[in-house]
């Protein structure tokens, strides 16, 4: 049975409906989650309202993101989550680069860090910040977080004792 669509939820659940809705929609729509839970369509229709206090379980959260990595935004339930707690979410490197490499990462840091500079400079060259020059920006820090991620990857490697 579907919920009463009546209810006012705040701004952050609202947010989190979208994303609901989006991982829905991500995975197939609400008869593929539907089937995958053995629960009826109806229950996904109301997790994805914004008008309703049907939200998805966590474990249903955790499956449904399981199953749509590499969809645009994963993961995207959590990431909504990280984002309300004041967090943003940052992929770790598929594989660790050996130990060995530390100083060609450090060097990569380095790099990055004089593009996202770069980057800025261009930006506000001609006195216009504009949405190509964020884009730029955006783009070249996400290389940075990224060299910074997989360096900061060995050295807790090495620090755990897994290298």
């Amino acid at each position: 049975m579907t919920e009463a669509r009546e209810i006012s939820l705040s701004v952050p659940d609202q947010g989190l409906k979208k994303a609901s809705a989006a991982l829905i929609r991500a995975f197939g729509g609400q008869v593929a989650v539907g089937e995958t839970f053995g629960r009826a369509q109806s229950r996904y229709s109301d997790a994805g309202s914004r008008s309703t206090g049907v939200f998805l379980t966590v474990r249903e959260v955790a499956e449904l993101e399981d199953q749509t990595a590499g969809a645009a935004g994963h993961p995207i339930v959590t990431r909504t989550l990280a984002k309300r707690q004041g967090f943003e979410l940052v992929s770790l490197p598929d594989a660790l680069p050996a130990a060995g490499d530390l100083l060609q990462l450090a060097a990569k840091v380095a790099k990055e860090g004089g593009d996202v500079i770069s980057g800025i400079g261009a930006a506000l060259a001609d006195g216009a910040f504009c949405g190509r020059d964020a884009a730029a920006i955006v783009g070249e820090a996400d290389q940075l977080i990224h060299a910074a991620v997989t360096l900061r990857a060995i050295a807790l490697a090495r620090l755990e004792g897994d290298i």
